[in-house]
């Protein structure tokens, strides 16, 4: 069971540009200080999917596979003249039509992956004892599984904008909270750790400048900005996500993970699981509420080293 994610050149710093133990990947997670991007390459095959109508409980991937799959890159897809048709099909020229968002999608980016290494590192001076322990939690406190990309960058989106620390509050709510900090600073960080997961489906994509999604729980319809999902994804398709409120505009914040034929099952179970145990009925506030819930088991199934770590633990049960 392999899962495809990306991001979008806004997220949680991650030193490993190469596979590492859980230790050495622990220390440079809390230490904040990487720069590597994810994106999609080529290699594996995931499934367009269906969202559940009306936000329901359901999770499904009913279309067929193509190619896609999961690489390194620092930079992502670039439209490559200014005079050529605008990739969102408007039959405009990109300079007179799209130019101008994809130029603020890339200061966006930069702007909050800057604000994301700064709530990394005071995060890591002021709470480190409690990192260690979402690391443990998350990881099994296992040192024997080599961790990728994916694996930490999804394990450091979970650390930062979905862990309780110890009194309340995540590490970006708590940073977003510190006195001093300037207007904008305060109000990206804010942002950030508003980001929670959602689950989305694709309506439209101009590749390389923007997504339009339909959000299960907020039941709206928004364009986002995005730099490196918009490039390798298409209508139909079924995204677990953090968006992230604008200004500017909306964007996606961390990794993104695609709903599969072979991940879906999983996440359907879990969603189900925890609406039964909260005692919820089916509908978007419901499903908003079991997502949070479950983000621990969502990143876990979404992250292919503690998938298959979690699946060998289950087997020596």
């Amino acid at each position: 069971m392999r899962c495809a994610a990306t991001l979008d050149g806004a997220a949680w710093s991650s030193r490993c540009a190469r596979r590492r133990s859980p230790r050495r990947a622990k220390l440079d997670c809390c230490r904040a200080i990487v720069r590597v991007r994810l994106n999609i390459g080529r290699g594996t095959t995931r499934p367009r999917a269906a969202c559940p109508a009306g936000g329901g409980r359901g999770v499904r991937g009913d279309r067929a596979p193509r190619p896609s799959g999961v690489g390194r890159s620092v930079e992502v897809v670039s439209v490559t003249s200014r005079n050529a048709p605008c990739p969102c099909r408007s039959g405009q020229k990109f300079k007179r039509c799209c130019a101008a968002l994809a130029d603020t999608a890339a200061r966006t980016a930069q702007a909050h992956a800057a604000v994301g290494k700064r709530i990394q590192a005071w995060a890591a001076e002021a709470h480190r004892d409690a990192l260690e322990a979402a690391w443990a939690q998350i990881t099994g406190a296992r040192d024997d599984a080599a961790l990728g990309e994916v694996d930490v960058q999804l394990i450091s989106s979970w650390i930062y904008n979905d862990y309780e620390l110890p009194g309340g509050g995540t590490a970006a709510e708590r940073y977003s909270r510190l006195d001093g900090l300037a207007a904008g600073e305060r109000d990206i960080a804010a942002r950030i750790a508003g980001a929670t997961l959602g689950l989305m489906r694709v309506v439209q994509v101009a590749p390389g400048i923007w997504i339009e999604l339909e959000d299960q729980i907020r039941q709206d319809v928004v364009r986002v900005i995005s730099r490196g999902v918009s490039a390798h994804t298409s209508p139909g398709d079924l995204i677990i996500a953090r968006r992230m409120d604008g200004p500017p505009a909306p964007s996606l914040w961390g990794p993104v993970g695609f709903a599969r034929a072979d991940t879906a099952p999983g996440l359907n179970a879990l969603i189900t699981a925890r609406l039964d145990s909260l005692g919820l009925e089916e509908g978007p506030d419901a499903l908003g509420e079991a997502i949070r819930h479950a983000s621990l088991e969502i990143t876990i199934l979404l992250s292919p080293t503690l998938r298959q770590a979690a699946r060998e633990r289950r087997r020596a049960a």
